[in-house]
């Protein structure tokens, strides 16, 4: 026996969802707050539950017909359900739950006076569309949209750069965009080596939590102005009108 919420996932776009008869993608189907396994390993977007393992007879990982661990509250850090838990808020693509929807169901918590649950809903920024780069001297700038089926606020904004060389790419760590808030939608990434191929991504960030990041962007590289070439006296005009070659 347990108290605390059960959490129900319910998918209408399923075409059995009235008898909920498909077992990989399930019209109704609770999110067992002791999470999602394939054999004994964690799996939040593929695996299933010990309630799916005993129903086809797997008998693993604990399956069972229902227990106290299926409870949000009365199992280990259960007390938060959101894009980042196992199970998750995400909902279903395909066989997988694997499409981010920002919703956080926060601070599960007993009201042991009344015998009520309460719950904090909160909103995680969805990624960022359209994210665009232009090199320049040692620099890229970045602009970025909001989707519009966005519905949280958003405080600020992160970007990550990676680094090109040959078929792999090196990221480097997140970091901020200074002084942003949910209306910036472009910043400057300084300190870049022209010359060097670079793609970016962004992300938005609220009390929350962080959004997914972004869809890369294309491959850019940084370049100076153009010089004049070394050693070529050609290069320095003599007199009103006359041509020199540049190297670019």
């Amino acid at each position: 026996p347990a108290s605390g919420l059960l959490i129900w996932h319910v998918d209408g776009s399923n075409e059995l969802f009235d008898r909920n008869e498909r077992e990989e993608h399930k019209g109704v189907d609770l999110e067992c707050a002791d999470g999602l396994f394939t054999g004994t390993t964690l799996n939040p977007v593929s695996g299933k539950d010990n309630l799916d393992n005993w129903s086809r007879g797997l008998r693993i990982v604990g399956g069972n017909s229902g227990d106290a661990a299926d409870i949000w509250y009365s199992f280990p850090d259960s007390m938060h359900f959101t894009p980042y838990t196992n199970p998750s808020t995400a909902g279903q693509h395909g066989n997988n739950q694997s499409v981010f929807t920002g919703i956080a169901v926060q601070n599960i918590r007993q009201d042991t006076t009344n015998g009520i649950v309460r719950v904090d809903i909160r909103f995680i920024p969805l990624a960022p569309t359209d994210v665009t780069a232009v090199g320049s001297d040692g620099q890229v700038a970045l602009s970025w949209s909001v989707p519009t089926a966005n519905q949280a606020t958003i405080t600020g904004w992160k970007y990550q750069v990676g680094t090109l060389a040959g078929t792999d790419t090196t990221w480097a760590a997140w970091q901020a965009v200074a002084s942003s808030d949910g209306s910036t939608r472009r910043d400057t990434v300084s300190g870049l080596t022209n010359g060097t191929s670079y793609t970016s991504k962004v992300r938005a960030f609220n009390l929350t939590g962080d959004g997914p990041p972004s869809a890369a962007s294309a491959v850019v590289v940084p370049a100076g102005p153009p010089r004049l070439d070394d050693g070529d006296e050609s290069a320095t005009p003599r007199s009103a009108g006359q041509q020199h070659r540049v190297s670019l």
